[in-house]
């Protein structure tokens, strides 16, 4: 799961709903999505990316209405 830096580097100002740049490769993009960063102030909240605009915010983490962004890591082993 990315963290809040890695999710929001992919997000776009310049569109909405989704906030992503033009051309962009992704389907099916949900409203929001949960990252990796607790929050500093309250450990049972994390940092969550709203897609449609690009806001960040947090959430409290056994909230299931969030989505996940699945990433790896672009080395490989194979």
């Amino acid at each position: 799961m990315p963290n809040i830096r890695e999710l929001e580097s992919l997000t776009y100002i310049g569109s909405h709903s989704p906030a992503l740049p033009p051309g962009h490769p992704f389907e099916a993009v949900q409203e929001y999505y949960w990252t990796s960063t607790t929050s500093t102030f309250e450990p049972t909240y994390a940092w969550v990316l709203y897609m449609v605009d690009g806001a960040v915010g947090v959430g409290f983490k056994t909230n299931s209405d969030f989505f996940v962004w699945p990433v790896r890591n672009s080395e490989s082993d194979f």
